[in-house]
């Protein structure tokens, strides 16, 4: 493509056929109700917060009689400007939208209301850098007002919104089959741990009913549990630096599915040296013991740090027999033990915790064979390894989307326009 098919405009190069125009011009947007605590109500209109947006169901509800802008129904554009930050369809029924959020509605002459959909998913990107506020980042509604885009023709709008809607629609059927996996996943973790793979005779335990072959077992009989030193050598935060011979965890760093390590604190060897316990063996369980309980990780010959310390909020799990089945403890304690852990000791206070000791105390029932372990673990990890499977399919997608959002949104990349464009809603 030559340069003669673009132009240079105020806002950058675009096409020649397309045009720059501030978004006031081509939507409205409606600012949402500022609500009093006392005008909520139990039942009547929902009224949409930020947090409905994301999946929350903690709906409130309005009895009163409003104009028609300050209502919203299933297929609306809207837009949340403060704390979660970006457009949303709505796929709710008829509501009402709260002070956080606006209405956007486009002028259909000009304006393709899902090619905006994108094109703000885009802006939001852009100024995500100019956001204002001392609390919550948020934008102004005159800002985005007299913010400038460039528009497209609208057969030409209509195509790139098909476009896009179509990675759309395979990231939404995608993320419905982890939802579902997860689903049968609890399914079947509640049963193979409870009630084994083939069993036709049953025992009422301590622990509940469990099959006859199967025993009951301490944690503190399989696992020596360690804390980490919170003695006088516990470093101080000037203590920590951003590589160094020793990782010092953080509890961002252990999550519901292993380590992460997009965030990392280093000590001294000096400092490590000092330290009296709380270091990590290779085999060695970390959960989570505070704050956020029973996040695992497993240190394996994968993890590719050396000397690894715990925090204050962590306790190492350490095998006495080297024998042991780790695939079905990891799934065993990711569930059923942490589950236990929390009805017995009713951990539900404002800093939830768990306690080395009546942690060691906890008992479970478990198979007598190997065998059975193996293949409960079997089991579950299959599963595991198809939620994996399509979560990094979720991302590849995101990635394709957001590839395909800079070359089309830009102008960079033409569509080849028909005169059958199907017009996504």
């Amino acid at each position: 493509m030559s340069d003669s098919n673009f132009k240079d405009t105020e806002i950058g190069t675009i096409p020649h056929e397309w045009v720059v125009k501030k978004q006031g011009d081509i939507s409205t947007f409606y600012n949402g109700r500022a609500y009093k605590q006392k005008e909520f109500k139990e039942s009547g209109t929902p009224v949409v917060r930020i947090q409905n947006l994301s999946g929350g169901n903690n709906y409130v509800y309005s009895d009163l009689d409003l104009p028609d802008n300050k209502y919203i129904d299933y297929g609306d554009l809207i837009y949340a400007w403060s704390a979660t930050f970006g457009p949303y369809i709505w796929r709710g029924s008829k509501s009402i939208y709260h002070y956080h959020i606006w209405k956007v509605e486009v002028d259909k002459q000009f304006i393709n209301k899902m090619f905006y959909y994108y094109r703000l998913h885009f802006i939001s990107n852009e100024t995500s850098s100019q956001k204002n506020g001392a609390v919550f980042a948020h934008l102004t509604k005159t800002f985005m007002e007299n913010y400038k885009v460039a528009v497209p023709p609208l057969k030409e709008q209509q195509k790139i919104a098909a476009i896009l809607s179509t990675v759309d629609e395979a990231i939404e059927e995608t993320e419905q089959i982890i939802e579902q996996t997860k689903t049968v996943k609890k399914g079947l973790m509640q049963q193979l741990l409870t009630k084994g793979i083939g069993h036709t005779e049953f025992k009422d335990t301590e622990v509940g009913t469990i099959p006859s072959s199967w025993k009951v077992v301490s944690i503190g009989s399989v696992f020596d549990t360690i804390d980490g030193d919170r003695g006088k050598n516990y470093p101080s935060e000037g203590e920590f630096t951003g590589d160094g011979h020793c990782l010092f965890l953080d509890t961002k760093n252990v999550t519901k599915t292993g380590f992460v390590f997009n965030t990392k604190k280093f000590i001294s060897k000096d400092k490590d040296d000092v330290l009296r316990k709380g270091k990590l063996e290779r085999n060695d369980i970390v959960m989570t013991s505070r704050g956020t309980i029973g996040n695992i990780a497993f240190y394996n010959d994968e993890i590719p740090y050396r000397n690894i310390r715990i925090n204050s909020a962590m306790l190492i799990l350490r095998a006495y027999g080297k024998d042991i089945n780790y695939d079905y403890w990891l799934l065993l304690l990711r569930g059923r033990v942490i589950e236990k852990y929390i009805q017995k000791f009713q951990v539900g206070s404002a800093q939830p915790h768990i306690t080395k000791k009546s942690f060691k105390e906890l008992k479970v029932g478990i198979p007598s064979s190997e065998k059975e372990k193996q293949q409960i673990a079997d089991i579950l990890n299959e599963v595991n390894k198809k939620i994996y499977n399509e979560n990094k399919k979720v991302k590849n997608l995101m990635n394709i989307r957001k590839g395909l959002m800079q070359q089309l949104l830009t102008g960079k990349v033409r569509v080849p326009i028909t005169d059958n464009v199907e017009v996504p809603s």
